[in-house]
């Protein structure tokens, strides 16, 4: 019995754009990469801003809080002179230490916020929590920046997922040809002292697989990718309009507190002291006095901090930072 060796090559040869169909599909999806970092680093750099913007109002409410606390301890000590010289009742005295105490309590706890805040701002760089910030910026207000062409950032993001969903259309609808195979190669018979030829090849019929159901799907998933680009423009121009509206409304509402209403307040707290050491008012009002202008400042911290959390949203939307992004981006392939 004499055994049979074939040695024989073969070699599929694809039609129908199957080879740059596939080519196009990774370039594709190596730019949805490229693009998806670009949107993680505006998401940092969001986060950055926002947890910035927490620790400068952190450092005002503490300011506050040692104003107030400040105050109640002067207030504390005429009332002490006036209980002394029996011009106040006992219980005068008591109530004036029972704010006291309440203001330094918010104190403190303003001084922990504001140390919690500056160590989530520093983890970001994994440094210390001891340093300080200039309020400047805080209390200064910049107008709301408008959406340019470095906006497109998640826009650019969409467009590249759709762009893969387009090639894999394009996949899908090439695998409906069929790809022949050839082959060719040697056979030796016997004792291997015959040689023999063998040339053949394969075409598959796929008469009933026509890949119509994965055509669709991918039609579908294109269709989708489109839609979801108009409704991120949609949704985007929205809520750029809702943030700039309410930047502008807060901006003016700070101003006003700031023009107005801060200055009467400072205006009634000195009027009612003078009063109070006059023996004309009782500490009850100088309390009062003292906790509106609290309040107004207070308010005035709180309007200032939306007012910085909503620019950090709007910068991020607008991709204000977008350049920035792509520079350590660029840096990083270098």
């Amino acid at each position: 019995m004499w055994a049979e060796t074939t040695l024989s090559y073969q070699q599929t040869f694809e039609r129908g754009g199957k080879r740059e169909a596939r080519v196009d599909a990774a370039r594709a999806s190596a730019e949805v990469v490229r693009r998806r970092r670009e949107v993680r680093r505006l998401d940092l750099l969001r986060d950055v801003q926002t947890a910035y913007a927490e620790a400068l109002a952190a450092e005002a409410e503490l300011l506050i809080a040692e104003a107030r606390f400040i105050a109640a301890e002067s207030a504390q000590r005429d009332v002490d002179r006036r209980v002394r010289a029996a011009r106040d009742p006992l219980f005068a005295r008591s109530r004036a230490e029972a704010i006291t105490a309440q203001a330094e309590i918010e104190r403190d706890q303003a001084q922990t916020g504001a140390e919690n805040a500056r160590a989530v701002l520093a983890r970001f760089w994994g440094g210390s929590s001891d340093f300080a910030l200039e309020l400047e910026g805080f209390f200064a207000m910049t107008p709301p920046k408008g959406a340019g062409a470095a906006a497109r950032v998640d826009l650019a993001l969409l467009e590249a997922e759709r762009d893969v969903a387009i090639a894999n259309v394009g996949i899908e609808r090439s695998r409906t040809m069929t790809d022949p195979t050839l082959r060719a190669g040697v056979r030796y018979l016997g004792n291997g002292s015959n040689v023999a030829f063998v040339v053949g090849g394969t075409i598959p019929l796929r008469r009933y697989d026509t890949n119509k159901a994965a055509v669709e799907r991918a039609l579908a998933e294109r269709n989708a990718a489109e839609v979801d680009i108009t409704a991120d423009r949609i949704v985007r121009e929205r809520e750029i309009s809702r943030l700039t509206a309410r930047l502008g409304s807060s901006a003016l509402e700070a101003e006003r507190l700031r023009a107005e209403v801060i200055p009467k307040a400072i205006q009634a707290v000195e009027q009612v002291r003078d009063g109070f050491n006059r023996g004309g008012f009782q500490y009850a009002n100088v309390a009062e006095a003292e906790r509106g202008l609290a309040d107004a400042r207070a308010r005035r911290v709180a309007v200032l901090r939306q007012f910085h959390l909503d620019q950090a949203a709007l910068d991020r939307l607008t991709g204000r930072y977008s350049a920035l992004a792509s520079s350590n981006l660029n840096a990083e392939r270098r």
